[in-house]
């Protein structure tokens, strides 16, 4: 009986997070100042896409932040821990 109730609070949890990240996603493609930031590792093949900006990730990262660069219409990297700034160049895009 006290699985079955754990099992459907998580049930009701599971759904309200989905939701929660599919609104959030969406508010990714409209809203220019949306960043995406990885405390851990991002590995190579992952594709990040900030309003219709794509970047592919071609070398593992650690502690990273991904953020619109509005002026050269590519995503900016930037180390979580420095104000250094990186940015992908137009032709390693990866469009699908």
């Amino acid at each position: 009986r006290d699985l079955m109730a754990a099992a459907k609070k998580l049930r009701v949890e599971i759904v309200q997070l989905t939701d929660a990240a599919r609104t959030e996603l969406m508010q990714l493609g409209q809203n220019e100042a949306a960043e995406v930031v990885v405390q851990g590792a991002v590995f190579p093949g992952t594709l990040i896409e900030i309003c219709h900006v794509q970047f592919l990730v071609t070398q593992k990262m650690n502690a990273v932040r991904f953020y619109l660069d509005k002026r050269r219409g590519v995503l900016g990297v930037a180390p979580l821990m420095s104000n250094t700034t990186t940015h992908s160049a137009p032709d390693s895009k990866k469009h699908y």
